[in-house]
């Protein structure tokens, strides 16, 4: 393959709609496309793997300045970019590596690549088991994992690495989640499969995993003392167990921006933890009157997501009124009265008034 220059001087072009496949040959190599655009042409550009390990994507302006970029939202590792021309004329989409910031074993940022641009499709309406999917299998590119464990099994964790504060809330987040799989989550000093820290790194808040063959061997958590509360360790706990986000945009809840890097138009914190839109950028449920409140437990695709790896708890918190039911519905019902329900593509669910009981129906729907 031709070399592509990496400046403005480049001939080589891709229509909106078109997909190139080429490469980077060497270290810190940049191929630009000239792309024509209208003013309020919104594109969505997608640089996706092939043997290239960790595409970057840029749009540029007609004079070289950035307009926007992205790394790692496109499934895996790849990039996408959803962009609006500000004014008609010549953009340049920017093909480059991941530039790490210290030396990476192995790591070359070479590699062939496949480039698409194509106009912007608003996202659909996705059903519970496509979030769920998503979750597990989707944005690990299909690489599921999680812990060799089922109901009544343990994991150990290691909290000792963290503040007496964050530990009481690591533990309340870890009982969410034993209270969903079954699983104990017993402490332990060293040598435990999922270790908790409480770093200032990046975002503050990531997590880690350790897996081969689709069984994790360990983990960590970090969550730093200025992302200290409940919701943040409970997504990062839910990657530690195997579940990604609900889209395949990992850029943090600051840089995901609805809809552009929504998979499905009711992707919200109303449907999973894992979501990085909460319920007032959301308009799918800011238009049905949802509540921007924080998040205290998983939501239903989390649970869906989470019985899908180790199964679901039988013992929790039985002889109560608590149920659990999932039953297919129509994809754009919703319905607020006495009992408080809202019905999901695929699955519906309720709250009830006053006392936290959450119905949900799992049948399927017959023809």
């Amino acid at each position: 393959m031709a070399d592509v220059p990496g400046d403005t001087t480049t001939g080589v072009t891709i229509p909106v709609g078109a997909t190139i496949d080429n490469q980077l040959e060497v270290t810190g190599d940049h191929d630009w496309y000239r792309v024509q655009l209208t003013a309020g042409q919104k594109i969505t550009i997608a640089v996706n793997v092939l043997t290239l390990e960790d595409p970057y994507v840029y749009i540029r302006s007609a004079g070289g300045t950035i307009l926007g970029e992205n790394d790692d939202g496109g499934g895996g590792r790849g990039s996408r970019l959803v962009f609006t021309a500000p004014t008609t004329g010549t953009y340049y989409i920017d093909v480059a590596a991941w530039t790490p910031t210290g030396p990476v074993p192995g790591y070359t940022g070479t590699g062939a690549y496949r480039l698409s641009a194509s106009n912007y499709v608003a996202p659909p309406v996705g059903t519970l088991d496509e979030f769920a999917n998503q979750m597990t299998h989707g944005f690990f590119n299909g690489d599921a994992h999680h812990f060799a464990v089922m109901q009544g099994g343990t994991i150990t964790v290691d909290l000792t690495g963290i503040t007496a504060s964050g530990r009481a809330i690591a533990l309340q987040a870890l009982q969410q989640w034993s209270d969903i799989i079954g699983v104990n989550f017993v402490e332990q000093s060293g040598g435990a499969q999922i270790t908790f820290d409480d770093l200032q790194q990046g975002t503050g808040a990531f997590a880690d995993t350790v897996h081969s063959n689709g069984i994790t061997t360990s983990a960590i958590v970090n969550v730093s003392l200025q992302r200290l509360n409940l919701h943040t360790y409970m997504h990062e706990i839910g990657h530690a167990l195997g579940i990604g986000h609900t889209s395949n945009s990992n850029a943090g809840t600051a840089a995901a921006v609805y809809p552009d890097d929504a998979i499905w138009s009711n992707d919200g914190a109303a449907i999973s933890i894992m979501s990085y839109f909460d319920n007032a950028e959301n308009a799918y449920y800011a238009n049905q009157g949802f509540s921007h409140v924080p998040i205290m437990t998983p939501q239903v695709a989390d649970i869906i997501a989470m019985g899908n790896l180790y199964g679901l708890s039988t013992t929790t918190r039985t002889g109560n009124a608590r149920l659990f039911r999932v039953r297919r519905q129509p994809a754009d019902q919703s319905q607020f009265g006495g009992v408080f329900e809202h019905r999901f593509p695929g699955r519906e669910c309720r709250d009830r008034p006053g006392n936290g009981d959450r119905e949900c129906d799992r049948r399927e729907r017959r023809r």
